[in-house]
């Protein structure tokens, strides 16, 4: 019997061994893509480029969300956007804007093709359907953000608010912060010379960078702005939102050298800057070092990196109507910053 019985065990030792692995857990449903491919007309150059197109089921006019995708991605990327926006009958457009600034694409990064064809979106839109023509609202990060800066500024009389996260607002700035790291580091300065050249080098390329970067373009805005970046931002140094701001801020209330050298610190401090209020409420989950209102604009430097809170920048807008003073009263909502795409 011990003989059989140790058989039996060899043989089932031997079966869960001979036996064919588990199958891997299924992988995680796609999302879904809720908005359709289309092509529009861009005057640039007269070709059809690429978008997402969301339109809201009522009849009514309905608000307009224009979203823009990352530094190096593409207009597919806003399917993120659109799912939260099936929920609201609101129209979506977001154009692809000439697509990745990595490939060395001179009509790409904030180029006058890559402004015209967001000017073009809004247009298409309202000869399409029925757009609420005061409720045109801008959202992007990052790359995003930096072309909802650019765009805007160059388009005041389309947009009732702007939501703009993480952005890039200086390309010769960002181009320097870049070339000071190692060799085989420098990331995105080699985007900026592979579309137009070394800035630092190139006396043309410097003047090209300084046409494309919202930092030069923003002075008098008056739009509802508001600009959000986390300081711990590795990738884009949280100056850049601070410089966007006191273009458009009256002078008296610009941050000061001393004062942006002391929220650059809060990444060793963890703290509120000696100077500046303390704030009890949070954005979305996320604690606010520094808050500062001036007029229509306003900048949140949260405790975050290279993030977005779509929800609450999609909140935000929705409050907005183009000719209305901003509306900057709080928004209740706990949403975590997620990382945008690089």
């Amino acid at each position: 019997m011990k003989k059989i019985s140790i058989l039996l065990a060899l043989l089932t030792v031997f079966a869960l061994y001979a036996a064919p692995a588990k199958k891997a857990k299924a992988k995680k449903k796609a999302a879904p893509k809720v908005a359709k491919e289309i092509t529009y007309l861009c005057s640039f150059d007269n070709t059809q480029q690429p978008a997402l197109l969301l339109v809201a089921k009522s009849k009514e006019p309905r608000p307009l969300f224009v979203t823009l995708h990352t530094w190096s991605a593409e207009y597919k990327q806003c399917q993120s956007y659109a799912r939260r926006l099936a929920k609201m009958d609101v129209h979506l457009i977001a154009p692809n804007f000439r697509g990745k600034n990595t490939v060395g694409n001179k009509l790409s990064m904030g180029s006058d093709a890559a402004v015209s064809d967001i000017i073009d979106a809004v247009k298409y839109m309202q000869k399409n359907y029925n757009v609420d023509s005061s409720k045109i609202y801008l959202i992007g990060g990052s790359g995003g953000g930096f072309m909802s800066l650019l765009t805007s500024s160059r388009s005041r009389d389309i947009w009732a608010a702007v939501s703009s996260w993480c952005p890039i607002s200086d390309l010769v700035a960002w181009h320097a912060y870049y070339d000071t790291k190692p060799a085989g580091k420098k990331g995105y300065g080699t985007h900026i010379e592979k579309n137009i050249g070394n800035p630092k080098l190139d006396a043309k390329a410097k003047t090209e960078a300084a046409h494309r970067s919202p930092v030069n373009t923003l002075e008098g805005a008056a739009y509802p702005l508001d600009i959000s970046h986390g300081v711990f931002d590795n990738i884009v140094p949280v100056e850049h939102a601070i410089w966007a701001f006191n273009k458009v801020a009256a002078p008296k209330d610009r941050f000061t050298d001393a004062e942006i050298k002391a929220i650059k610190n809060i990444i060793k401090t963890k703290k509120t800057p000696a100077g500046f209020p303390e704030i009890k409420e949070k954005f979305g989950s996320a604690k606010i070092y520094v808050r500062r209102v001036s007029g229509n604009v306003r900048i949140n430097i949260l405790h975050a990196g290279h993030s977005i809170m779509p929800g609450i920048g999609i909140q935000w807008l929705l409050k907005q109507q183009k000719g209305k003073p901003a509306d900057f009263s709080d928004i209740k909502s706990k949403e975590k910053s997620s990382a945008l795409g690089r």
